[in-house]
């Protein structure tokens, strides 16, 4: 499985899920360090999407080509995941953060029988399975930084720098 952009709150709980399930995952980042993190947190392949060709390294150290991906980021390289994905794989968008994809092939989607699936949150009844398998697992979603209310411009200026590896949260109380 492939989680891109890893290093943001909801990619990094991807993850955690998704290893806690048994999966091997591999991921995506800008920045070396978060990509070094992953590793560190069990990422069995980790690469630049930065670097050309990214999608080939990734099938290379990992063993093979994902069969699911899960990405927030869209973009002008939205394309690439379908020379990732194995045939007959899945890519599940949540989100647009580098904006619309371009040049999307819509003949790779069809030649290579690509389930392509958009989400948000899912059921009550997913949610309430994701609850258990967090309570089961233990997982403990990766908090990057605590800043105080009155810090909340600090935090989005943090947030939107792309500078978080996990949670970024906002206290109420202090």
């Amino acid at each position: 499985m492939l989680v891109t952009g890893v290093g943001g709150g909801v990619a990094t709980v991807a993850m955690q899920l998704a290893q806690a399930l048994g999966a091997q995952v591999s991921v995506t980042s800008g920045s070396e360090e978060k990509l070094q993190r992953a590793r560190g947190m069990g990422a069995i392949a980790a690469v630049s999407y930065k670097q050309k060709g990214w999608e080939k390294e990734l099938v290379q150290q990992a063993g093979g080509p994902p069969s699911l991906v899960i990405d927030s980021a869209g973009g002008p390289d939205f394309g690439a995941l379908l020379n990732a994905v194995a045939p007959g794989g899945r890519i599940v968008s949540y989100g647009a953060t580098r904006g619309p994809a371009e040049k999307l092939e819509l003949t790779r989607v069809f030649f290579k029988q690509i389930d392509l699936r958009g989400t948000t949150m899912g059921t009550d009844e997913e949610f309430r399975a994701m609850l258990r398998l967090v309570a089961r697992e233990r997982v403990r979603p990766l908090v990057d930084h605590v800043f105080p209310l009155s810090q909340a411009a600090e935090a989005d200026r943090r947030m939107a720098q792309g500078e978080q590896m996990g949670k970024i949260v906002l206290n109420c109380r202090a």
